[in-house]
């Protein structure tokens, strides 16, 4: 009996005897970077979570006058030279803000090219701009312990900046991890309803009541339009009283006043002689 064809692999064709792999598809080939599976050593944050790509820095002195992103990045994945990747802006703050140009991962001394390569990828990206080749040139020329005040005063303020940003970034991802868990922690109460072990609940099992025989009430009659422009009548006037009530009892009490006196007797009573 014939051989049977060798077998191949996932992804892979066997016609005509050959066996050539097939990458894997990515979930979004525009954000490769999310299928490098780490985080970053800095900030802590999955590389897959970012919104840019990473940056990245040679494990060796092999071609270290640039970083890695962009085009070098793509080229990255398919070689053999292990890259160390980073969140771009930590990255930066990180060195400027401590003054140590050095691989966070492996202490190597980084080169002025590669600091420079990282103002780029910063503006590129539309992040703060952290003057990292400055820094390094400062550095570099021992400004720290000269004694030209200038120099050394711009490079105490490019550090101060730095690290006020890096406070920045750290409480915008504590806001966002909790905005995160607060979220799972809604869809978790949501998935409660749909618990297996709970009976499925139904509008059958809730009486409805039936409305058919309601009988509703007429409306009431609608006035016609001359009636409802008619003015109101007057009200009834009363009649007249003639200051008199009902009864015969007067509508203003009367007050009745004295006679006056003779003349004769109340002269008698301002003298003193009997009347």
């Amino acid at each position: 009996p014939p051989p049977p064809p060798p077998l191949g692999r996932v992804g892979s064709s066997t016609e005509g005897g050959s066996c050539s792999s097939t990458a894997p598809a990515r979930r979004n080939p525009a954000k490769w970077w999310e299928d490098l599976g780490d985080c970053c050593p800095l900030s802590l944050t999955a590389l897959e979570d970012l919104e840019y790509e990473p940056f990245g820095l040679l494990a060796t002195d092999e071609g270290r006058n640039t970083g890695v992103w962009g085009s070098l990045a793509m080229a990255a994945l398919t070689g053999s030279t292990p890259v160390h990747w980073f969140d771009g802006k930590f990255l930066a703050c990180t060195l400027v803000s401590q003054g140590q140009f050095r691989d966070p991962i492996n202490m190597r001394l980084l080169t002025r090219g590669e600091c420079v390569s990282l103002d780029e990828y910063l503006a590129d990206k539309r992040l703060p701009a952290v003057q990292v080749a400055e820094t390094f040139d400062l550095v570099a020329a021992g400004v720290s312990t000269g004694t030209e005040a200038e120099p050394r005063r711009r490079l105490q303020t490019l550090g101060q900046e730095a690290s006020s940003l890096l406070r920045i970034f750290d409480e915008e991802d504590a806001t966002q991890a909790l905005a995160a868990a607060v979220a799972e922690k809604a869809l978790d109460g949501l998935d409660d309803f749909n618990d297996p072990c709970l009976p499925p609940i139904s509008l059958g099992s809730f009486p409805v009541p039936d409305l058919s025989a309601v009988q509703h009430a007429p409306p009431p009659p609608q006035e016609s339009f001359t009636a409802q422009r008619q003015p109101p009548p007057p009200p009834p006037k009363a009649p007249p009283s003639n200051g008199i009530l009902a009864g015969g009892y007067p509508a203003t009490p009367q007050v009745r006043q004295a006679a006056p006196e003779p003349e004769e007797k109340s002269r008698g009573r301002r003298w003193g002689r009997p009347s």
